[in-house]
């Protein structure tokens, strides 16, 4: 195994070099705070998953606080495309871009490991319970489709997406 460092939308990437699959592993202090805390965007990536989360750190003594959003996805075998199973922004903390740089990071790191396209299933259901103007169907087509996604279908109480990385 050996490592090789480089930079990816201006994040300090550490690639593991494991046989014939590639893992990335990312760590990265975001040049902002939130309610008073420091963030880093951290995870991992590889030919079958990718995992993101975006921590808040005490900005004096640097412990971890909380996480304040998360992203997972993972290789469909049937349909060879990532499938997006989880974006989540705790919600406290929407609004503030931290969604968008968890997806467009995501979507950067699968590129560089070769991977063509992500698709995933939207739902009101799963966003914020206590914000109802985040909670339509169409905000969450909006913020997809400003990030770069296609709208394929959209029924009564989701929409199927796609992007080709």
């Amino acid at each position: 195994m050996f490592k090789k460092l480089f930079l990816l939308m201006n994040i300090l990437v550490i690639t593991n070099v494991m046989g014939d699959e590639d893992e990335i592993e990312i760590q990265r202090t975001l040049p902002m705070t939130l309610n008073g805390n420091s963030l880093s965007l951290e995870g991992s990536a590889s030919r079958d998953f990718c995992y993101l989360s975006i921590e808040a750190y005490h900005p004096k003594t640097k412990k971890r606080k909380a996480t304040y959003g998360s992203l997972v996805a993972n290789y469909n075998d049937e349909l060879e495309t990532m499938d997006l199973e989880e974006l989540r922004v705790s919600n406290l903390c929407q609004g503030n871009g931290l969604g968008t740089i968890l997806f467009n990071n995501a979507c950067e790191n699968l590129k560089s490991l070769e991977h063509t396209k992500m698709t995933w299933k939207a739902s009101p259901e799963l966003v914020d319970k206590y914000d109802p103007s985040r909670k339509s169907l169409d905000y969450l087509i909006g913020f997809y489709e400003k990030n770069g996604g296609t709208l394929l279908e959209k029924c009564s109480d989701s929409a199927t997406f796609e992007i080709y990385l």
